[in-house]
C-alpha cells in the first residue's frame, strides 16, 4: 500500500510487541491471485520469526469505485495478467468482484480460494505450528488510566 510502513518496519513492530508480551499478529489482506499469493509462505516464516501468536488472511474485494481504479492499475502495470487475474477475483464472489455475502467476502469460494486457503493452511503450519487461542486480560484495562484519551469521547 503505498505511504505506509514496510513489511520490514511492521515485522520489526510485531517483534517488539510480543517479546513485551503483548500479543500479536498478522492479518494478511489483501491475497490478490496472480499478484501476491506467492508470498503467503514467506510471509508467514517472518511472522513466526517476529513472535506471531496468530495469523490470518482476506482475499481481494473490489467494492465501490475501487473496482474501477485496480482494474485500470492492472491493465497498466500486468496487462500480460490481466484477464487471469480479473477473472479468478471474479470467481472468489460468484461472478462480481465487489461480493458483499457476509462469510464468503474475506475468503471467496472456488476452486481459487481453495488454493489459497490451502497455501495458507500449510504455511501457517509449517511455520506457526498449532497456535492456541489469545485469551485476552480485559480486567487489567483500566478505561480512566490518564484519562487523555476518554476526552475525546
Amino acid at each position: 500500500e503505498p505511504r505506509t510502513s514496510t513489511y520490514k518496519n511492521r515485522f520489526r513492530a510485531m517483534k517488539i510487541l510480543n517479546e513485551h508480551k503483548i500479543p500479536c499478529g498478522l492479518l494478511m489482506a489483501p491475497v490478490i491471485p496472480g499478484i501476491n499469493q506467492q508470498e503467503i509462505p514467506s510471509v508467514l516464516k517472518l511472522s513466526a520469526e517476529a513472535g506471531a501468536v496468530f495469523a490470518e488472511y482476506a482475499v481481494v474485494r473490489l467494492n465501490g469505485a475501487v473496482a474501477g481504479i485496480f482494474k485500470d492499475w492492472l491493465q497498466k502495470n500486468h496487462p500480460d495478467r490481466f484477464s487471469k487475474v480479473w477473472n479468478q477475483i471474479s470467481d472468489f464472489h460468484g461472478g462480481d468482484v465487489s461480493d458483499a455475502q457476509f462469510g464468503r467476502r474475506m475468503v471467496g469460494e472456488g476452486k481459487f480460494s481453495s488454493i489459497i486457503r490451502d497455501l495458507f493452511e500449510v504455511s501457517r503450519k509449517k511455520y506457526l505450528g498449532e497456535l492456541p487461542f489469545v485469551h485476552l486480560r480485559t480486567d487489567l484495562f483500566d478505561q480512566l488510566a490518564g484519562n487523555s484519551q476518554l476526552r475525546l469521547f
